[in-house]
């Protein structure tokens, strides 16, 4: 999560307030899970997304627009709380399987740990 809160630190330019107010959630979904630093494509559709105000469009000030596209423009994968839930229980899942057929079906007894 912090990682999440990171990166929405850079995008909404150190918590502007101007921006943050400027966050819909259609902004968001526009964002979610674009790489934008490492996708052409990606950086293609959110440079439209701006031009054509559909991203921020509550954010008036040009000077602050641009400066929140290059923001974002510099992020890899954007994390969303939505995309954050998704990686973790991929994650999890993947470790917890690759663990199981590594250790099989060991179990442990609550007082047999190292704590």
């Amino acid at each position: 999560m912090q990682e999440v809160a990171s990166q929405w630190k850079e995008i909404t330019l150190d918590w502007h307030p101007t921006v943050v107010r400027s966050v819909d959630p259609e902004s968001i979904s526009i964002l979610q899970s674009r790489a934008p630093l490492l996708s052409k494509g990606d950086r293609d559709y959110i440079n439209e997304k701006f031009q054509r105000r559909q991203m921020l469009s509550q954010l008036t000030d040009s000077a602050l627009r641009e400066e929140v596209k290059r923001a974002v423009c510099r992020q890899g994968p954007i994390l969303t709380m939505t995309t954050f839930a998704k990686d973790v229980r991929l994650l999890f899942s993947r470790v917890h399987n690759a663990l199981k057929s590594v250790l099989g079906n060991m179990s442990s007894r609550r007082d047999d740990t190292l704590r």
